[in-house]
């Protein structure tokens, strides 16, 4: 074989290993080291799906771009901490959240005429997100999603 059919063929598949090392990955919340959505967000990578399958009580920073955050089967709940304005901010391009549904009781357990128009349950901060089939309760006189 000539030295240039062996360059050539190597880079071809070089090329098909980094194509492979690119497929986006299922992260499940609570399984290994992601017991919390919030260490499944910190290992995801671009193109990777965050997968929730149990109702979880956690706010949420979504920091890295491209990622997808979706329940499995049953539409899960992600609900705020007590006292935590927001339940999800989203500060990366790129990002989905889908069928899900998500809860900030603060909105509803602040004493009636208080000021609640803070409390959301989506603050999005980047540009690109996508939010489907995703149910919003309990934000009082708050905003479902917040740009």
């Amino acid at each position: 074989m000539q030295p240039r059919r062996v360059i050539v063929t190597l880079c071809v598949a070089l090329l098909a290993l980094g194509a492979v090392g690119a497929v986006s990955a299922e992260i499940t919340v609570g399984e290994g080291g992601n017991k919390t959505i919030a260490a499944a967000v910190e290992n995801a990578s671009a193109g990777d799906v965050i997968a929730v399958p149990a109702d979880r009580t956690e706010a949420v920073t979504i920091d890295q771009p491209g990622i997808t955050l979706r329940s499995t089967g049953t539409r899960s709940t992600i609900t705020a901490p007590k006292g935590t304005k927001t339940t999800i901010v989203v500060r990366a391009d790129n990002v989905t959240i889908r069928d899900l549904r998500i809860r900030n009781p603060v909105g509803t357990e602040q004493p009636l005429g208080s000021n609640t128009r803070d409390v959301q349950g989506i603050a999005v901060r980047a540009a690109n997100v996508t939010v489907e089939n995703v149910t919003i309760t309990d934000i009082g006189t708050g905003s479902a999603v917040a740009t």
